[in-house]
Protein backbone atom coordinates (compact mmCIF):
# COMPACT_ATOMS: atom_id res chain seq x y z
CA UNK A 1 0.00 0.00 0.00
CA UNK A 2 1.76 3.33 -1.07
CA UNK A 3 1.09 6.63 0.86
CA UNK A 4 -1.36 8.18 -1.26
CA UNK A 5 -3.28 4.85 -0.59
CA UNK A 6 -2.71 5.59 3.53
CA UNK A 7 -3.43 8.61 3.15
CA UNK A 8 -7.27 8.36 1.07
CA UNK A 9 -7.85 5.46 3.65
CA UNK A 10 -6.92 7.72 6.83
CA UNK A 11 -9.19 10.52 5.18
CA UNK A 12 -12.26 8.16 4.43
CA UNK A 13 -12.32 6.94 8.10
CA UNK A 14 -11.64 10.57 9.67
CA UNK A 15 -15.04 12.29 7.78
CA UNK A 16 -17.40 10.59 10.10
CA UNK A 17 -15.92 11.77 13.40
CA UNK A 18 -14.77 15.28 12.22
CA UNK A 19 -18.63 15.26 10.85
CA UNK A 20 -20.37 14.22 14.22
CA UNK A 21 -17.80 17.15 16.30
CA UNK A 22 -19.36 19.16 13.95
CA UNK A 23 -22.93 18.50 14.75
CA UNK A 24 -21.84 18.15 18.56
CA UNK A 25 -20.50 21.78 18.57
CA UNK A 26 -23.29 23.23 16.58
CA UNK A 27 -25.67 21.71 19.01
CA UNK A 28 -23.87 22.93 21.82
CA UNK A 29 -24.06 26.44 20.73
CA UNK A 30 -27.71 26.09 21.16
CA UNK A 31 -27.40 25.57 25.02
CA UNK A 32 -29.67 27.99 26.89
CA UNK A 33 -31.95 28.56 24.03
CA UNK A 34 -34.98 26.68 25.08
CA UNK A 35 -37.51 27.81 27.16
CA UNK A 36 -37.00 24.98 29.88
CA UNK A 37 -34.15 24.54 32.12
CA UNK A 38 -34.15 20.50 31.29
CA UNK A 39 -34.46 21.22 27.48
CA UNK A 40 -31.76 24.14 27.89
CA UNK A 41 -28.86 22.00 29.73
CA UNK A 42 -29.39 18.96 27.13
CA UNK A 43 -26.77 20.39 24.17
CA UNK A 44 -24.51 20.73 26.52
CA UNK A 45 -25.20 17.35 28.26
CA UNK A 46 -25.43 15.61 25.43
CA UNK A 47 -23.33 17.59 22.91
CA UNK A 48 -20.19 17.15 24.89
CA UNK A 49 -20.49 13.44 24.89
CA UNK A 50 -21.48 13.03 20.96
CA UNK A 51 -17.84 15.62 20.81
CA UNK A 52 -16.10 13.42 23.58
CA UNK A 53 -16.74 10.56 21.40
CA UNK A 54 -16.10 11.70 18.22
CA UNK A 55 -12.76 12.87 18.98
CA UNK A 56 -12.01 9.40 20.74
CA UNK A 57 -12.72 8.08 16.81
CA UNK A 58 -10.55 10.33 15.46
CA UNK A 59 -7.93 9.71 17.67
CA UNK A 60 -8.53 5.97 17.17
CA UNK A 61 -8.52 6.42 13.51
CA UNK A 62 -5.17 7.47 13.80
CA UNK A 63 -3.38 5.27 15.22
CA UNK A 64 -1.74 2.49 13.79
CA UNK A 65 -1.39 -0.11 16.17
CA UNK A 66 -5.61 -0.23 14.85
CA UNK A 67 -4.82 -1.15 11.69
CA UNK A 68 -2.52 -4.03 12.47
CA UNK A 69 -5.14 -5.58 15.13
CA UNK A 70 -7.69 -5.55 11.84
CA UNK A 71 -4.97 -7.39 10.09
CA UNK A 72 -4.77 -10.02 12.70
CA UNK A 73 -8.48 -10.45 13.54
CA UNK A 74 -9.94 -13.74 12.78
CA UNK A 75 -12.83 -11.05 10.57
CA UNK A 76 -12.11 -10.54 7.01
CA UNK A 77 -11.97 -7.01 6.28
CA UNK A 78 -11.85 -6.14 2.38
CA UNK A 79 -11.08 -2.99 1.58
CA UNK A 80 -14.25 -1.66 -0.03
CA UNK A 81 -15.22 2.05 -1.49
CA UNK A 82 -16.33 4.35 1.29
CA UNK A 83 -20.24 4.10 1.03
CA UNK A 84 -21.12 8.11 0.58
CA UNK A 85 -24.71 7.37 -0.11
CA UNK A 86 -25.80 5.55 2.46
CA UNK A 87 -23.19 7.29 4.85
CA UNK A 88 -24.84 10.94 3.81
CA UNK A 89 -28.23 9.43 3.63
CA UNK A 90 -28.19 8.62 7.14
CA UNK A 91 -25.97 11.99 8.48
CA UNK A 92 -28.62 13.85 6.71
CA UNK A 93 -31.62 11.56 8.75
CA UNK A 94 -29.74 12.83 12.23
CA UNK A 95 -29.67 16.49 10.62
CA UNK A 96 -33.41 16.41 9.99
CA UNK A 97 -33.94 14.98 13.31
CA UNK A 98 -32.57 17.58 15.21
CA UNK A 99 -34.09 19.97 13.26
CA UNK A 100 -37.66 18.05 13.88
CA UNK A 101 -36.52 18.55 17.06
CA UNK A 102 -36.97 22.19 17.41
CA UNK A 103 -39.73 22.41 15.28
CA UNK A 104 -42.44 19.19 16.80
CA UNK A 105 -40.33 18.25 19.80
CA UNK A 106 -38.93 15.10 21.44
CA UNK A 107 -41.95 13.77 21.87
CA UNK A 108 -42.71 13.47 18.29
CA UNK A 109 -39.17 14.01 16.85
CA UNK A 110 -38.03 10.37 18.51
CA UNK A 111 -40.47 8.00 17.55
CA UNK A 112 -40.80 10.20 13.78
CA UNK A 113 -36.55 9.62 13.43
CA UNK A 114 -37.11 5.79 14.75
CA UNK A 115 -39.91 4.83 12.44
CA UNK A 116 -38.42 6.45 8.97
CA UNK A 117 -34.43 5.38 10.16
CA UNK A 118 -35.91 1.40 11.01
CA UNK A 119 -38.44 1.65 7.58
CA UNK A 120 -35.66 3.30 4.66
CA UNK A 121 -31.88 2.29 6.41
CA UNK A 122 -32.48 -0.77 8.52
CA UNK A 123 -35.28 -2.04 5.67
CA UNK A 124 -37.67 -3.32 8.48
CA UNK A 125 -41.28 -4.09 7.45
CA UNK A 126 -43.02 -0.67 8.62
CA UNK A 127 -45.53 -2.33 10.65
CA UNK A 128 -42.63 -3.57 13.06
CA UNK A 129 -40.94 -0.03 12.41
CA UNK A 130 -44.57 1.48 13.53
CA UNK A 131 -44.48 -0.42 16.76
CA UNK A 132 -41.08 0.10 17.81
CA UNK A 133 -42.00 3.97 17.02
CA UNK A 134 -45.09 3.66 19.64
CA UNK A 135 -42.75 1.72 22.08
CA UNK A 136 -40.41 4.44 22.01
CA UNK A 137 -42.57 7.20 22.14
CA UNK A 138 -44.57 4.94 25.59
CA UNK A 139 -40.71 5.04 26.97
CA UNK A 140 -39.49 8.70 26.56
CA UNK A 141 -43.20 9.56 27.38
CA UNK A 142 -43.11 7.62 30.90
CA UNK A 143 -39.71 8.25 32.06
CA UNK A 144 -39.78 12.17 31.50
CA UNK A 145 -42.72 12.51 32.53
CA UNK A 146 -43.71 10.06 35.32
CA UNK A 147 -40.18 8.50 36.47
CA UNK A 148 -37.81 11.53 36.31
CA UNK A 149 -40.91 14.13 36.46
CA UNK A 150 -39.18 16.51 34.18
CA UNK A 151 -40.35 19.15 31.59
CA UNK A 152 -39.72 17.94 27.85
CA UNK A 153 -39.03 20.73 25.22
CA UNK A 154 -42.38 20.36 22.65
CA UNK A 155 -41.15 22.43 19.88
CA UNK A 156 -42.43 25.54 18.12
CA UNK A 157 -45.39 23.75 17.47
CA UNK A 158 -46.21 22.82 20.93
CA UNK A 159 -45.56 26.00 22.14
CA UNK A 160 -48.64 27.51 19.49
CA UNK A 161 -50.76 24.49 21.29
Amino acid sequence: MNVKETLEQKGKQLVPPVFMALLAILYMSQAGSFGDQTSAEAPTLYGSVVLVISIAVFIAALLPKRQKKLEKSLIKHEDHDFAWHISSRIFGMVALFVGFIFIAGFYIAIPTFLLLFLKFISKISFLKSAIAAAIAFSLTWFLFSYVLNLEVYTGYIGGFL
